[in-house]
């Protein structure tokens, strides 16, 4: 016996709307999944491009780090260089200055001017009275002579004249406890302060004044 045409066509018409539901459906999960498949894409390209820019921001760092400690090992060794040389220059203009005070001693004119001149200072500090001077042993007694002279008549001072065998050149005055020394150790004794001017004057490129 077939079913009356009406029940029919209410079938027809629920199997239509089933498969229709169907598809609504089966569209509606195909679309939520091809969305969440594009959000897990995009969260995966924005992770791995943070991933990425922490990884080169890193290896930056860890490059500006090596360049920081390359770079101050080449300062640290061309300041230590430097020192070097420094060193050297001043040793080596430190016993031209040396040679050059004793060539002067040797000279009688300079040795006349140097004379007179660590004389006078000496009469700023000290009381023009009695002086010992001490001296190279290798002082011309005639020389003496004449200072001893000079002394008395332009400031009044007696002086007695010794012979000290650790000085080569220049002299050294004294009275009682005070001392003018103008010998070649005397007047190189601020070396810090020579050396000072001395690297000031190494330093001063060729031509200047």
């Amino acid at each position: 016996m077939n079913p009356p045409e009406t029940t029919r066509d209410t079938l027809e018409a629920l199997l239509d709307a089933v498969a229709r539901d169907r598809d609504t459906r089966c569209t509606a999960l195909a679309e939520e999944s091809s969305e969440r498949a594009r959000q897990l894409l995009a969260e995966a390209r924005g992770f791995a491009r943070r991933a990425v820019g922490e990884a080169v921001a890193s290896e930056r760092r860890r490059d500006r780090e090596a360049y920081r400690r390359m770079q101050a090992r080449i300062d640290t060794h061309h300041r230590l260089q430097q020192q070097r040389i420094q060193k050297h220059r001043l040793e080596h203009a430190w016993g031209l200055l040396q040679d050059a005070l004793f060539a002067r001693w040797r000279d009688p004119a300079a040795r006349h001017t140097w004379i007179e001149a660590a004389l006078k200072r000496a009469g700023l500090v000290l009381h023009p009275d009695h002086w010992t001077i001490a001296h190279p042993p290798d002082w011309s007694p005639e020389e003496r002579s004449r200072i001893h002279d000079w002394l008395h008549d332009r400031a009044g001072v007696s002086a007695t004249f010794e012979a000290d065998k650790a000085i080569r050149a220049g002299l050294c005055v004294r009275r009682d406890q005070a001392c003018f020394d103008a010998t070649v150790d005397g007047l190189l004794a601020a070396r810090h302060r020579i050396e000072a001017q001395l690297l000031a004057e190494l330093s001063t490129p060729e031509g200047e004044t």
